[in-house]
């Protein structure tokens, strides 16, 4: 099982149950950003010695931040090519990329953008799906929105993400002791990984990768 604990927030699960269910008509793009400085993630730590600082430690926002990845796929389908910037841009003491765009190709034709970086004073997590017949509306701290009637309205309440590390911890424990399927086995994580590599050689070679 695959860490990816943003699978059990509600207003993502809630979201990818509208978009699957067709309560957006046909998807025809999606937008997601994480952005958070990177001092601030672990302030009882020096990130300089951390993880995050070296390439040869598997740093960098492209697999730390690889959670926007893993749920951009889950909500909008397989990944068909990615087309990416990924540099080091500020004056951290690393030798990872702290910032990432990337342009996403999806399988059934629609278009995506994720955002990455760990550079920005306050903690910004949202996602937004726009579709044929409507739109959709997510915010760390702001819940989940639906555009009607020429309007945003709440749909699901902000959730305290701590709850997600204890939803994943008993679907973990359930996978243990009853054999239940884990809802993010290898193989999904192998697939976000692939993204991920493809990424970095688009951002190496400067030009789309299929993936």
């Amino acid at each position: 099982m695959v860490g990816y604990n943003l699978r059990f927030h509600r207003g993502l699960r809630r979201m990818r149950d509208l978009v699957l269910s067709g309560a957006v008509g046909k998807v025809l793009t999606l937008q997601a950003e994480f952005g958070y400085h990177l001092a601030s993630w672990r302030p009882k730590m020096d990130y300089r010695k951390g993880y995050f600082a070296s390439e040869n430690s598997g740093g960098g926002v492209l697999l730390d931040v690889s959670h926007e990845i893993d749920y951009v796929r889950w909500i909008a389908g397989e990944v068909h090519s990615v087309y990416a910037v990924a540099e080091h841009v500020s004056p951290l003491e690393i030798d990872t990329e702290d910032v990432a765009f990337l342009s996403l190709r999806f399988a059934g034709g629609h278009l995506g953008q994720v955002s990455l970086d760990c550079l920005q004073p306050g903690y910004s997590r949202w996602c937004k799906v726009t579709g044929s017949e409507g739109a959709l509306a997510w915010e760390h701290g702001q819940g989940l929105r639906s555009w009607e009637n020429g309007a945003w309205r709440e749909i699901e309440p902000a959730q305290d993400i701590g709850e997600t590390y204890l939803r994943e911890m008993e679907h973990f424990l359930a996978c243990v002791q009853r054999r239940a399927a884990p809802s993010v086995d290898g193989i999904e994580g192998m697939q976000v990984l692939r993204i991920v590599l493809a990424a970095k050689e688009s951002a190496r070679l400067r030009r789309e990768v299929t993936i």
